[in-house]
Formats: structure tokens, C-alpha cells, sequence
């Protein structure tokens, strides 16, 4: 390398370096182990092939939540398979209407949102006499 390319390289590396020690509890070994591993190329081809088969959400901000809609604050589950949307999405425009998605049903949950091959879920959620709704319901409550 040339060697202001070099010393172009060396700095970034240095900075680099440096933001990830300003994290908290992270001094200079795990700073440099961590580089390594982000600056390696099979470790970059095994977290393009990953992050290829993972769901990641972006967090939602209090600005992208409705806070006027019929859902804020409802306790919401999602179970089996809707014909339209998928699990995740149904359950990501629920979240933006201030839903709160939990896992289980129970005494507290509003409304349950029943796809087709729901299970257990829509028994309980029957049983406790929760609101059930299918997917259509569920759209037209979100408005679209």
C-alpha cells in the first residue's frame, strides 16, 4: 500500500477501534476480538447468510404509533395462519396502532386474531370469552 493510503487504512481501523471501546464494560481486547470478527471475510459471508434468513425489526419509535386508534393500549394475540398477511406484519400494524402483541392468552388479552390451524389459542381465548377475530376483521378495525 501506498502510504497515504496506508495511514488512511491505520486511522479508520484506530477509530473504529476506538468506538468500540467507548462502549460501556468494553476495553481494548474485546474491542480488537470484535474488529476482527467484523473485519473478517468469512465471518461477513456467515452474517450476509443470516441476517438473509432472519426477521429483524427495526425498533418502532413513540412518533410512529398511533395513539388515537381503537387498538392502542389492546392486548393482542396472533395465532395460526392468515390468509393475506403474514404473522409478523399483522402483527407489526398492530404494534403501530399501539397494540400490545403478547404470546399467550389470558383474562387480560383483548383480542385474538385467528387464522386458519389455530389451536389451543382460540380455545382458551373461547373459553375466557375474549374477542376472536379473523384477519378481515382484523383489517377493517385497522382502517385499511
Amino acid at each position: 500500500l501506498s502510504e497515504p493510503l496506508k495511514t488512511s487504512v491505520d486511522d479508520a481501523q484506530t477509530r473504529a477501534l476506538n468506538a468500540l471501546q467507548a462502549v460501556n464494560d468494553v476495553g481494548p481486547v474485546v474491542a480488537f476480538a470484535l474488529y476482527e470478527f467484523f473485519t473478517n471475510a468469512f465471518a461477513q459471508q456467515w452474517l450476509t447468510r443470516l441476517e438473509a434468513l432472519l426477521e429483524i425489526e427495526a425498533p418502532l419509535i413513540a412518533a410512529q404509533i398511533n395513539t388515537t386508534h381503537s387498538l392502542f393500549g389492546k392486548s393482542m394475540v396472533f395465532t395460526g395462519t392468515l390468509p393475506t398477511w403474514s404473522r409478523s406484519v399483522a402483527e407489526e400494524r398492530a404494534r403501530r396502532c399501539g397494540a400490545k402483541i403478547v404470546g399467550s392468552v389470558s383474562a387480560k388479552t383483548d383480542i385474538v386474531v385467528a387464522g386458519s390451524e389455530a389451536g389451543s389459542k382460540l380455545e382458551k381465548a373461547l373459553t375466557l370469552g375474549v374477542t376472536v377475530w379473523d384477519e378481515a376483521q382484523f383489517i377493517e378495525a385497522l382502517g385499511e
